[in-house]
């Protein structure tokens, strides 16, 4: 049967997994995804299971010359094609002849603007189909700039993400009554971009001035002996625990238990799935603005806290108001939640994808059905406005 939808990506992850069983029921099952390449030893080790193996609407193109085949032929043929982190040949043929096709990516200029040759391969991939029914899924509030710097029209490109399992909670008063109290978490790999050591030193002037709290750093990497090192030079392993990697299910279990999640990253966090997670667990999220899905996900003091990326003394301000004023934590967490489960769900994003492509019935252009979330028109905002923008 030829699929509807075919959704082309390196390998399916618990991130895309909702997403992809919410587009099983609305197609009936004229969906597929394409595994592009195996699962890496290091995610595996993160505790990533191999989800391909176990859903028949996945086709593991990486496999055999003859699954490579049948996956590029299933691209060419499928009336929609979302292409995510897989090789351009797989799209080559249906871009040519103008066929339906979504682009998923996060930023393309992570390191900053200044690399030339990334500029101009962009750019080439870009330019050629800027009239032709090429449109863009953002999960990052940076990559609608860094597609219009390389020519992409502002009309063609819309809100998306990663979309992990969203949890309904039935009693929403049970789930706040298990916060632990002054409790702070921090997870992810312990590399040097996600800044694990901003939320470390934040506990060392936490406890300086007298605060009673509990920090949990969960994860592994290279920084993690380093870390390690770091809260014993400081005297801080009275009030912060050092868990190692956790499977996604144990993480959001922390999450749910903790009233204050921080997320410390800088632009190279493409999304950042954990704040959809502490979202969603309630919690009352204190976050960098550099973070990919912060701007999309959060508004600052309605549902979360925003601070400027490396801005410490803003990061200790704004935990400190969360310590001092429980409610806060309360209404933010709450807020929080209720994002998640009206607005940016797997089960939202795909009915909102649908609505997209039925718009205009594959006639250009499409056009979002609302205004703001997912799907709505992504802005390309510069990296050096973004921060101002969000705390009008």
């Amino acid at each position: 049967m030829t699929p509807k939808i075919c959704f082309l990506s390196s390998y399916l992850t618990h991130h895309q997994l909702p997403f992809c069983l919410e587009m099983m029921t609305l197609t009936q099952g004229c969906f597929v995804f394409v595994e592009t390449e195996q699962l890496p030893e290091e995610r595996k080790n993160m505790g990533y299971a191999q989800l391909g193996k176990q859903h028949a609407f996945v086709i593991c193109a990486c496999e055999s010359p003859e699954k490579q085949a049948l996956a590029k032929k299933m691209a060419d043929d499928a009336e929609i094609v979302i292409a995510g982190s897989a090789p351009d040949s797989y799209i080559r043929n249906r871009l040519k002849q103008n066929k339906l096709t979504f682009r998923y990516s996060e930023r393309i200029f992570k390191r900053g603007y200044f690399d030339i040759l990334r500029q101009l391969k962009y750019t080439l991939k870009t330019l050629p189909y800027r009239n032709k029914n090429l449109y863009y899924l953002l999960s990052s509030a940076y990559a609608a700039h860094d597609y219009y710097r390389c020519g992409a029209k502002p009309e063609k490109m819309f809100k998306w993400g990663y979309f992990p399992e969203c949890i309904f909670y039935e009693d929403k008063n049970t789930l706040f009554a298990n916060k632990q109290k002054a409790s702070i978490l921090w997870a992810g790999r312990l590399l040097d971009w996600k800044h694990p050591e901003a939320a470390v030193r934040l506990a060392a002037r936490l406890k300086q001035n007298g605060y009673t709290f509990t920090m949990q750093i969960i994860g592994n990497g290279e920084k993690e002996q380093s870390i390690c090192e770091m809260i014993q030079r400081l005297e801080l392993q009275n009030c912060v625990e050092m868990t190692g990697a956790m499977n996604a299910e144990e993480v959001r279990h922390q999450m749910e238990k903790s009233q204050i999640y921080l997320c410390t990253s800088d632009y190279n966090e493409g999304w950042g799935a954990v704040v959809n997670e502490a979202m969603n667990s309630g919690c009352a999220v204190v976050a960098s603005h550099a973070c990919g899905s912060v701007p999309f996900l959060m508004e600052h003091g309605l549902n979360g806290l925003i601070y400027e990326s490396e801005n410490e003394n803003q990061l200790y301000s704004l935990v400190t108001k969360l310590l001092q004023e429980p409610a806060l934590c309360r209404q933010l967490g709450e807020n929080a939640l209720n994002t998640i489960c009206e607005s940016w769900s797997a089960k939202i994003a795909a009915n909102k994808l649908m609505a997209l492509c039925n718009s205009a019935a594959n006639i250009q252009p499409l056009t979002p059905t609302e205004n703001s979330g997912v799907t709505s028109f992504a802005k390309p905002i510069r990296q050096d406005k973004m921060y101002t923008s969000l705390r009008r």
